[in-house]
């Protein structure tokens, strides 16, 4: 396992039991090292005995620290091609190693089954049921974002290009996540095997998951908003019931340990209390103290602004001086072909005509210099209209049901210009609206777009109107915005680039738009950027829309919720009076509209409690297929 350049293989050992458990752990590594790097991290030294008698292992010691702080700091020691995890209490299998290396000849980032151990206790049964019922085989091997760390290994160039997020500790769930993002393929086996021992013990496990959950808020909680931290806060009383019920699913539909899961329930209650305690007080924590716990990326990125700021000055910052804010991203474009348009303009096509003969018409009338990408999943119909009206349009056919931003993101990917805008077939945009674009992104801004009017005269399309674009109805000012619609903006290619894995996803620009301000991207909203929003909605068609388009947003948050997700499912009734209240803000400080809007409230209200059903459905059911079905 080891050559010329170093060894094929790091194991680094979180230890967190007992020094017998230590012992055990590394004695079935022994016996099937063949030259591999172990690193064994721990919070209190192990007796002398036990590092002589293993003196080819590498010993760190870091009072005080949790697991994930441990494996921090042997990751960040490991020479190996790949860098295995996994914690003292466990016994690897006899092949553990050999199997690690055979998968990661197909597999960049691969986990594997946790099996209970011989002779445990009732409290051990416990803790294995509470941490590892879902990695117990049989299963079959998969593709999961939801890795055991316990068991767990890597490329080690993964781990390098992620360094930024374990700064604070190697909180595996957002090491995965970020993974997964840039298409890595995480990878479970039920080959790689390892058995869970003894543990310290039911008090040590109770305070360990006390400060596990208090660490794995706060940790999650610096990436949150304050309405999720105080949802996590406020949804603690449901996590203890809801993981057993979850913990109990796994166990009887895999057929194994039945009876013991159900005798040992008392212990996993008082177990799953601790975490939620202090999952509760970390979400808590990162609510009062946000800006003092920060994760270091952020901090990283405020220095590296402050050095590009330095390096354009030609001076270094004077010594002693306050430190400045993160300098927002105003970057020259990525070069473009020399033969690309100045502007593409990506259209997702799913209502046909006749919006889509006059939005077509728009663009070739007003928009003249662009490239028009149109994304179409309708009809054979359709498509031969648009090839016979306007040949000069790039059409992408799709034959099969494709969501509104997967179009989108197929779009994109076909567009060639420097500056991509995205529209929808029920938009008309006017005169010098692409040189508007142009002219914004040229003055250095990545996001840009304008506002939305509205051209559907009935009350019940004003109604639609506001609720779904009442943030960007006229005027909307020139200058810097924290936000633009999905449906009148314009990305250039780096904003592109930053948010690739995301399309990838088949994301809307609610995780897209988020995601480019934490790069660092700024947006610019231009009152010359405006469109008309022409497609007429009948209450039975909207109230479809707001449910599909609820249930989709709600079910596409839950990998993300995880358990929270039950209290956002209760929370579904606020949408109503919180999202009125936001949406009479928003047109009554615009000064326009404003009888239109008293008219149609009752509709509008009407519209929002099925959206706040949509969403409800979602949290408690999933998205389904509603996606699909968002016009």
């Amino acid at each position: 396992m080891s050559g010329a350049s170093g060894p094929a293989l790091t194991v680094v050992v979180g230890s967190n039991g007992s020094p017998g458990s230590v012992e055990r752990c590394l004695a079935a590594i022994e016996r099937q090292r063949d030259g591999a790097q172990v690193i064994v991290c721990e919070p209190a030294a192990s007796p002398d005995e036990v590092r002589e008698r293993f003196g080819w292992a590498q010993w760190l010691e870091r009072p005080g620290a949790l697991v994930p702080e441990l494996w921090r700091e042997g990751i960040d020691r490991a020479e190996g091609r790949i860098v295995a995890l996994t914690i003292s209490p466990m016994e690897p299998a006899p092949d553990w190693l050999s199997t690690i290396l055979s998968e990661h000849g197909r597999h960049d980032a691969v986990a594997g089954a946790i099996e209970p151990g011989k002779r445990l206790r009732l409290a051990d049964w416990a803790e294995y049921f509470c941490r590892y019922a879902k990695d117990m085989r049989p299963f079959e091997p998969h593709e999961t974002v939801d890795l055991p760390g316990d068991n767990a290994s890597y490329k080690r160039e993964l781990l390098e290009r992620t360094r930024e997020l374990y700064r604070d500790g190697f909180w595996e769930p957002v090491v995965h996540r970020r993974l997964a993002e840039e298409g890595v393929s995480l990878w479970q086996s039920p080959l790689i095997v390892v058995r869970q021992g003894r543990s310290a013990g039911p008090r040590a496990f109770a305070s360990q998951r006390l400060h596990h959950g208090r660490a794995h808020g706060r940790q999650r909680g610096l990436h949150f908003s304050a309405v999720r931290n105080l949802a996590g806060a406020l949804g603690a009383p449901l996590v203890p019931g809801l993981l057993a019920l979850r913990v109990l699913q796994t166990v009887f539909a895999r057929g194994r340990h039945r009876l013991r899961a159900v005798i040992v329930l008392p212990w996993m209650a008082w177990f799953n209390v601790a975490w939620a305690a202090g999952e509760a007080r970390g979400h808590l924590d990162a609510l009062v103290r946000p800006w003092r716990d920060r994760p270091l990326a952020a901090a990283a990125r405020e220095g590296s602004a402050l050095e590009e700021g330095a390096a354009r000055d030609g001076s270094p910052p004077a010594e002693g001086a306050p430190t400045a804010p993160p300098v927002p991203l105003a970057l020259a474009p990525l070069p473009a072909p020399a033969d690309a348009p100045p502007i593409s303009v990506v259209v997702a096509s799913v209502n046909g005509f006749p919006y889509l003969g006059q939005c077509l018409a728009a663009l070739a009338r007003n928009a003249p210099e662009a490239e028009v990408v149109l994304a179409d999943w309708t009809d054979e119909e359709t498509r031969a209209r648009v090839r016979e009206g306007w040949p000069q349009v790039t059409l992408l056919s799709f034959d099969e049901p494709m969501a509104v931003p997967e179009l989108r993101a197929a779009g994109i990917a076909a567009a060639r210009a420097p500056y991509v805008a995205v529209i929808e077939d029920h938009c008309v945009v006017h005169r010098d609206w692409s040189r508007a674009v142009v002219s914004a992104h040229e003055a250095g801004y990545p996001v840009v777009g304008g506002p939305v009017r509205n051209a559907a005269p009935r009350l019940r399309d004003w109604a639609a109107f506001f609720v779904e674009y009442a943030d960007f109805m006229e005027p909307l000012p020139a200058g810097e915005v924290p936000g633009l619609t999905g449906m009148n903006v314009s990305y250039d290619r780096r904003a592109i680039e930053a948010m690739q894995p995301l399309l990838d996803q088949g994301r809307w620009e609610s995780w897209l738009h988020p995601h480019l301000a934490g790069e660092g991207m700024r947006f610019r909203a231009d009152p010359a950027i405006a469109l008309d929003h022409v497609m007429r909605f009948d209450v039975s068609f909207f109230v479809s829309q707001r449910y599909h388009y609820a249930r989709s947003h709600a079910g596409a948050r839950n990998p993300e919720l995880g358990i929270k997700r039950i209290a956002y499912l209760g929370g579904s009734p606020l949408i109503v009076p919180l999202m009125y209240t936001r949406t009479a803000r928003a047109v009554l400080g615009k000064g326009r509209h404003r009888l239109r809007f008293f008219l149609t409230t009752p509709l509008i209200l009407f519209y929002l409690t099925i959206w706040a059903w949509g969403e409800a459905v979602g949290y408690a059911l999933g998205g389904g297929r509603s996606l699909l079905k968002v016009r």
